[in-house]
Order: C-alpha cells, then structure tokens, then sequence
C-alpha cells in the first residue's frame, strides 16, 4: 500500500517520502540531514530506511541535504547528468549514482520511476512519475514555467498529482520583489501560476483521478485560499470529485491520512 508524505514543500525546502511495502524513496532532499531525520522521525520513519533520494534539480531548495546524503553508503542518488555536474558532489562521495534519463524507466524495489523534461532555470531539471503496482501512479511537476507536451504525457493517467501553484500573477506584480526576479518568476523558465496550474489540470482530468496535492506556493505571492479556489473551481467545472490539498513547507502532509478524521484538505493556515 501506499504511502506519501510531502514533508515539506516552497522556497524554504521541498522533499517527499514516498513508500510501498518496504521500499521507501524521497523526492528531492530541500532541507538539511538534521532537519529531514526530525521530519521523518515525526512520521515514524528514518532516513537510514531509505533507499534512493531523485532529484529535480539543484536549487538548494531541493538538495539542501544533498552532499550529506552523498557520504551515506546505503543510498542511492538519482539525478540527471546536468544535475550531478552543477552540484559538484565530492569525489569521497559512497552512496550510489542512479544516471536519471528522461524518458528512461528505473526500478526501485517495488516502484518504477519514470522522469520528464522540465522547462526551468536549472541545467536539465525533470519531474518525476513513480509507478506502483497495484497499477496506479504519482506524478509530480513543480519548477516549471510552463508545462510542455513531454510532461503533459508522462502525467496522464496518474491517480495522485502533485502541480505546482507557485504564485497569481496580480500578487507578484505588485509586490516587492524585484523586477528582475519577477521576470524570472514570470518567465517560461520561471513557475507556474494559479492559473497555469488550472489549465495543466485541466489537460490532465481523468474520472481516476483520486488526489492533487498544490506544491512550491509562494509565500509572498500567493495565498493557499487563493490557489485552492482556483484549482477547485477547475475541478468542479470538470465534474471531478478528486480531493485537493495545499501542501505549505513547515506542516508535512499524509496520503493517506492516518484516520478519516485527518483526510487531505487545503491547509489554509499555514502561510497565515
């Protein structure tokens, strides 16, 4: 059974737990050793249990951890080739390299691992899909400043997603950040908006769609209110009854929930 657990997701860090059986991966590793171990730890789970960390990219936020993880000999690490040049991971490093190549299945365990091209400002940054097999799959996509036909056809047909709603544009327009990383925000290697979030789902909409989970919110330029309204909306127009939840970065997030009374919802409190 599955079992995935956002531990944390924005600017400040992002990485997810991801398990079947006893196989047990993270997606990305945006916080330090210390702080993942306490995170994990805080879900019954430990960082020596796990068997692979895949990366998206190499933004501290997303491989904060990473160098540490490196000198760990029962990992394994998977990310592109670009990836691993722009990191520079030590030559002392012991865990083992798994080569990330978009379009090219991997095994781990019992979950199969498939990436995809993403358009950010990174050296070859991917998404991810993992496959499980009772035949159902998770799809994640953040850091993209727009969703390419390549990403839109690794995720059809996955049961849980996770999109990023980065920012709504009126909101970062008008506030302080600097033109030039608006721009960037703005840009097509930037992050995807509300709005863009919506329409990706849209494109992705199918009657076996279970869950979408809201990553990679900004806390200046976005509210989780706003961004759930917006998806939600989309959902409804679809005729979909799939949940929506927003993950922030302090409070990790269970799918699925421990008890029926702690189900996903949009946790509208954490960016307060």
């Amino acid at each position: 059974m599955l079992r995935l657990a956002f531990l944390g997701s924005g600017s400040s860090g992002n990485a997810a737990l991801i398990r079947w059986g006893q196989t047990r991966l993270l997606l990305d590793c945006g916080f330090s050793v210390a702080e993942l171990s306490r995170r994990l730890a805080g879900l019954g789970e430990r960082l020596e249990d796990v068997q692979a960390v895949f990366v998206t990219h190499e933004h501290s936020d997303h491989v904060a951890a990473l160098r540490g993880l490196s000198r760990r000999g029962h990992l394994a690490l998977g990310l592109t080739a670009g990836t691993a040049r722009a990191v520079k991971l030590a030559k002392r490093a012991k865990a083992e390299r798994l080569e990330v190549r978009p379009g090219v299945p991997l095994r781990v365990g019992e979950i199969e691992v498939l990436t995809f091209r993403t358009l950010h400002d990174a050296c070859e940054p991917v998404g991810y899909r993992f496959g499980f097999p009772d035949g159902s799959a998770l799809g994640i996509a953040t850091d993209l400043g727009v969703a390419g036909d390549g990403a839109v056809e690794a995720l059809r047909g996955c049961a849980l997603l996770g999109l990023e709603s980065n920012h709504d544009p009126d909101m970062l327009r008008a506030g302080p950040y600097p033109a030039f990383l608006k721009r960037r925000i703005l840009s097509d290697r930037g992050h995807l908006s509300n709005a863009q979030a919506a329409d990706l789902l849209g494109r992705l909409a199918h009657p076996g769609l279970r869950q979408v989970f809201l990553l990679h919110l900004s806390k200046v330029n976005n509210r989780p209110p706003l961004a759930a309204a917006v998806l939600g909306e989309k959902l409804r127009s679809l005729g979909l009854g799939a949940g929506l939840a927003v993950v922030g970065p302090d409070q990790p997030l269970e799918y699925p929930a421990r008890n029926r009374a702690d189900a996903p919802r949009p946790q509208l409190e954490l960016f307060a």
